[in-house]
């Protein structure tokens, strides 16, 4: 049968690639993977282990990194067909463009991998597989995606084993899950509404695992990885549907025995979800406020969330002693300082247990993308802008932008110690410097751990690995 590399230059278990594995697997495919970051020991691991496809997945920002490893590749190996997956080719296919990429995987990939590698195996043609656009003598097959599979219970679990070559993934004490796929929400910020668009018609979009199934997967997962300590579901919004997630925290209460963390909405937790919550093990609780403005958080960014449910959420959530962190965007369109110091006073009256702050990124594609260039905030927007590094700088051309992109760079040590205002708000408008960042990856890497409740040890490895690779 076929075989296929999967090349990522981070080292983190990703869910997708796990599932992609099992399912090649259970075709009888053969799978490998490497975590590198040196082009020349990827192409020595290739000519140690010669594979049938290179297989890369990627999100907007990451694509440049792939695009200079796949070139590399080509030079030395170039009838070696190249793949891309991810977030990245599914809304911005015409990637295959670039020189290294033969065929890009738009959505699900699962039966589409298993195709491919199905025909390649056979020496048969490739170029009418849904879900593929796969380059042909000069020109681009541009093929539909397939329906979406809708019995998520009937696809393998995800294939761990293929990170076991590695230690510090294999031995790490918290494993990720996920219930579900799809979310029903319209955010501008995020993709999700292009790709229920390019999946119109193509099926049920939210989709969740029965309660069963992902009890069996985690105990299978707990036996398999005896240091697994921690469960996280990643899930964007896992309370989504309240009578699921109800049935499924008193399994894992009676089943799993083990703490977990979970993302939700504001607007998704009432008093007797976080009852079954706390009974059942969640320890940490994430949920998005965005923005200290409800206008901005509901005319622009389409979050359909007030301040009074934000206040509410955290009320409940306070009430049932579970520990609970926001997200929090800084650069928005048409944000002011005023606007972003809002952000800190909702954090400061809710009192998180802690906080996370992103620097806004106007990704091409999605609605905000589009208004910033409607409104002028970005005087020209390609998606080779995209930064892989959110936390950094801003691509918006907008009044106290600098200030504002200052202020995310102290808004962890604000929100802790609210009282160090005095000292940082005259170093708001200076400008941007490596002082600024240094302390917020200080307060960053301080935020993880507190998130992560790791021992100093687990947390040590897991910024020296998150440094080594990027």
């Amino acid at each position: 049968m076929a075989k296929v590399l999967f090349v990522q230059n981070i080292f983190f278990e990703l869910i997708g690639t796990m599932s992609l594995s099992a399912y090649l697997r259970s075709r009888g495919h053969r799978v490998d993977l490497i975590i590198e970051t040196s082009p020349a020991r990827i192409l020595e691991h290739i000519n140690g282990t010669n594979p049938d496809v290179i297989a890369f997945s990627s999100v907007t920002g990451q694509h440049k990194t792939v695009i200079g490893i796949s070139s590399a590749i080509k030079q030395t190996f170039p009838k070696l067909p190249i793949v891309m997956g991810g977030a990245h080719p599914t809304f911005f296919p015409e990637i295959i463009e670039k020189e290294p990429i033969d065929i890009v995987c738009r959505g699900e990939g699962e039966e589409a991998m298993a195709d491919l590698m199905d025909r390649l195996d056979a020496g048969a043609d490739i170029t009418d597989i849904p879900n593929l656009w796969v380059k042909k003598e000069g020109s681009i097959v541009k093929n539909d995606v397939r329906p979406l599979v809708e019995d998520l219970d009937s696809l393998p679990y995800p294939d761990r084993t293929i990170y076991d070559k590695y230690p510090y993934l294999s031995t790490h004490p918290v494993r990720r899950f996920m219930s579900g796929r799809g979310c029903p929400y319209e955010c501008n910020f995020c993709f999700n509404h292009a790709l229920r668009q390019l999946y119109h018609g193509k099926g049920r979009f939210v989709r969740m695992r029965s309660q069963e199934k992902v009890i069996e997967e985690i105990k299978q997962v707990a036996e398999l990885y005896p240091t697994m300590k921690r469960v996280k579901f990643e899930d964007d919004t896992f309370t989504l549907s309240k009578g699921w997630a109800l049935r499924f925290l008193q399994e894992y209460k009676e089943q799993v025995h083990m703490p977990f963390a979970c993302y939700s909405r504001a607007d998704c937790v009432d008093d007797e979800l976080a009852r079954a919550l706390k009974d059942a093990g969640c320890d940490r609780l994430d949920f998005g406020l965005e923005t200290g403005s409800e206008r901005i958080r509901n005319e622009i960014l389409n979050k359909r969330l007030t301040d009074e449910q934000i206040v509410k959420a955290a009320e409940v959530l306070r009430r049932h002693g579970i520990p609970f962190g926001t997200a929090n965007m800084f650069g928005l369109p048409g944000e002011t300082l005023e606007d972003a110091l809002e952000t800190l006073k909702l954090n400061l009256k809710i009192r998180p247990y802690d906080v996370w702050g992103a620097v806004f990124q106007p990704y091409p594609g999605t609605e905000c993308g589009r208004y910033v260039m409607e409104k002028g905030y970005c005087r020209t927007l390609d998606v080779n802008d995209i930064r892989n590094d959110y936390q950094t700088d801003s691509l918006l051309v907008q009044e106290d932008i600098r200030e504002v992109v200052n202020l995310h760079k102290f808004f962890y040590l604000l929100v802790m110690f609210p009282a160090s205002m005095k000292v940082i708000r005259p170093l708001l408008s200076l400008p941007g410097n490596f002082m600024f960042t240094f302390i917020h990856r200080i307060l960053y890497f301080w935020g993880y751990a507190t998130r992560t409740k790791g021992n100093v040890k687990q947390i040590f490895n897991d910024i020296r690995m998150a440094m080594k690779y990027k």
